[in-house]
């Protein structure tokens, strides 16, 4: 497995500039449209400490690998069958435990991402520094709860009534979303980061 640098356009982002917090839950969504079939469609991502990768409403991966905070793992994803003609959405929802325990260090909360959809016509960057991406905190999770053991991480407990319907799909009202922040701290996680192959 080689490592590679992450790119100065992949920028680490959260709701607000400061990512600190025990067991915080993100929501992350970034729409573009499409006038036609893509040639190709990659996206890379990492997060810390836990994501859900959906594409138009269907989920298709979860991540990152363990990994030492020295030491981040991202992953890329081929998208590009899950999109569509019209408008497309990325949504991802991170959870970060910012606590340590037997298999994740103390830490921030952050996405970064890259990636393009490459059409005959167009190429559209799904880079975390651009500003297309959407963030929202999700107030339905309950972050004092406790750890479930001393190697893993919080019990989740969360009120699904308070997660917006729809939001990880086409078609939803992200007017009164915010747009992301960068955080504070870019240099908390190194700038080589290593590629997990997925089947």
């Amino acid at each position: 497995m080689c490592a590679h640098h992450r790119p100065s356009n992949a920028t680490y982002i959260w709701t607000q500039p400061d990512s600190s917090g025990r067991n915080q839950v993100a929501l992350f969504r970034r729409s573009f449209e499409l006038t036609e079939e893509p040639a190709h469609a990659t996206l890379h991502l990492f997060a810390d400490t836990r994501y859900r990768l959906t594409i138009n409403g269907i989920i298709v991966g979860h991540g990152p690998a363990r990994f030492k905070k020295g030491f981040p793992e991202y992953d890329s994803h081929d998208i590009a069958p899950l999109l569509q003609n019209g408008e497309n959405v990325i949504a991802v929802t991170v959870c970060s435990y910012g606590w340590e325990t037997f298999i994740t260090d103390p830490s921030l909360g952050g996405l970064a991402a890259w990636g393009t959809v490459e059409t005959p016509a167009d190429s559209i960057v799904l880079s975390t520094n651009n500003g297309d991406w959407k963030a929202s905190n999700q107030s339905g999770y309950v972050s004092d709860t406790p750890l479930m053991s001393f190697a893993l991480g919080m019990t989740e407990d969360v009120d699904t009534r308070e997660i917006p319907s729809g939001w990880d799909s086409p078609g939803f009202d992200a007017s009164n979303w915010q747009a992301a922040s960068v955080i504070e701290n870019q240099d908390n996680y190194q700038p080589v980061i290593f590629p997990r192959m997925l089947k």
